[in-house]
């Protein structure tokens, strides 16, 4: 006989009772398994925000750490370089956003701020615009201490002449982003006396990390950030997202930065193995070319005059300190395409009457201008700023 249906019922409803109250305890020591895991990596990442905030204070980062200022301030500067943030910028993809400092001081169009003669009048005021990376727009220097702030001083005070400079300058601009920058100011109605680009760092790195010339650092982050919102893109935003969050934690860079000192031999950067550096240092050179072209034509146009200046770079033409021997290892891995890349500079644009190569701007002298691999001290800023008022001196003067 079959047992009655009211027992089969409760039979059946016992089981599914019973694999319930087995799911819902497999669930709960999940949860709290989960639970233990992320209060723990939040106990762990305040413990090395604590550590990373005690370290910081104890050494501060060495690209600011120029101690020829008077009443030098490095931990203060270093909170407001770090504060200023970069927004989206339509054609050249970023650009400073507005900020107020002692040190660092942005306009609302991201421009920074540079020192020019309050005293000067329009009367036979020459407007020089200047564009570079963070080198122009002055990493590691207070406002009135950057390249053109320091143009503008030599020009109004050594040479007597009335001069407003603006600093277009960008944190990792290439030779390309500034020349559109430039397009912009021209078709508002902006219109300048001169020009002078200050080139040579990024445009190499650029074409060291994407493999390929004339394209702006990072070009790879763009490209995935395109359309991510996209259904079909989602899972690879969420995957970056949860990368960035890592990367960007304090844990992750104590153990990065353990590592590097386990490692002292190790570059923070590794080397591209794919680069063909006779290649590459070739299309470098062809793509600034071609750039000058492109300004050259528009100063015939627009009526300005034009400079272009490669910069000096750590392990090239200079008798480092030890200090800087120290910075310069940490570019190793993408020397050899520099000094290809310079070296071809020379060769190709020796006939070209409004290009100079400066890199050999410290050749004999033997004091630390460098904060890093490109970024000057003040004092080397002034010395770069001589050379190029030196250079162009002649040519600037208004009828």
């Amino acid at each position: 006989m079959y047992p009655p249906r009211d027992n089969q019922d409760d039979c059946m409803i016992n089981k599914l009772m019973t694999l319930y109250k087995s799911v819902m305890s497999m669930a709960k020591s999940t949860f709290e398994i989960m639970l233990i895991v992320v209060i723990s990596l939040i106990m762990i990442e305040l413990l090395s925000k604590f550590v990373y905030v005690a370290y910081k204070y104890k050494y501060p980062n060495y690209r600011y750490y120029d101690n020829s200022w008077p009443g030098f301030e490095p931990r203060e500067y270093e909170k407001e370089i770090l504060s200023t943030t970069l927004v989206w910028n339509s054609y050249v993809y970023w650009r400073h956003k507005s900020f107020s400092g002692k040190f660092i001081n942005i306009d609302d169009n991201g421009i920074r701020k540079t020192w020019n003669n309050p005293a000067a009048t329009k009367e036979k005021l020459l407007r020089i615009f200047m564009f570079g990376g963070s080198t122009m727009w002055g990493s590691g220097a207070r406002d009135d201490f950057t390249i053109p702030s320091f143009v503008s001083k030599v020009i109004s005070k050594d040479l007597d002449m009335q001069v407003n400079i603006t600093n277009f300058g960008q944190s990792g601009y290439v030779s390309t982003q500034e020349i559109l920058t430039l397009q912009n100011e021209l078709k508002s109605g902006n219109i300048p006396d001169a020009v002078i680009f200050y080139d040579g760092f990024n445009d190499v790195f650029s074409a060291y990390q994407n493999n390929k010339a004339g394209l702006p650092q990072n070009e790879f982050n763009r490209k995935m950030e395109f359309n991510a919102f996209r259904s079909e893109n989602r899972r690879r935003l969420y995957k970056n997202y949860l990368a960035t969050l890592v990367t960007y934690s304090k844990t992750f860079f104590l153990i990065d930065h353990l590592l590097g000192k386990l490692n002292s031999n190790s570059n923070t950067l590794s080397a591209n193995k794919n680069i063909d550096s006779e290649k590459l240092s070739d299309e470098i050179v062809k793509t600034y070319a071609s750039n000058i072209r492109l300004v050259n034509a528009l100063s015939k146009e627009y009526g300005f005059k034009t400079f272009y200046f490669w910069q000096p770079v750590i392990f090239m033409n200079k008798p480092l300190t030890d200090g800087e021997k120290i910075l310069a290892r940490k570019m190793d891995f993408c020397k050899e395409l520099y000094v290809k890349s310079y070296g071809k500079i020379d060769t190709n644009f020796y006939k070209v009457n409004n290009f100079y190569n400066i890199s050999d701007v410290f050749s004999n002298d033997t004091k630390s201008y460098y904060l890093d691999s490109c970024h000057l001290k003040e004092s080397g800023n002034e010395l770069v700023a001589r050379k190029i008022v030196d250079i162009i001196k002649s040519n600037i003067a208004k009828d």
